[in-house]
């Protein structure tokens, strides 16, 4: 089933992310990468970054941490909150 388009947004950049609607599967499944990756409890910043691998594209591809870490701040920081705006 093809997931619903909530927001498309241009970066600063001048990349194009698009945040797609989610399930609670994706939450949940958000949550143990969370978990695995921080050997532990996650928290919140660990479980949005894993929905946020899980729920955008940019320039028509699937997200993964290192791509956000290596992101130009601005890029992060425009993405970051209207993905918490469009979710929260």
């Amino acid at each position: 089933m093809e997931k619903k388009v909530l927001k498309e947004i241009t970066l600063p950049s001048g990349k194009i992310a698009v945040i797609y609607d989610g399930t609670g599967e994706d939450f949940l499944t958000a949550v143990e990468n969370a978990e695995a990756v921080s050997g532990g409890t996650p928290g919140f910043k660990d479980i949005v970054i894993s929905l946020m691998e899980l729920l955008v594209t940019v320039d028509g591809k699937k997200l993964a941490e290192p791509q956000l870490r290596a992101m130009p701040i601005k890029d992060f920081l425009v993405l970051y909150r209207n993905f918490l705006e469009v979710l929260g």
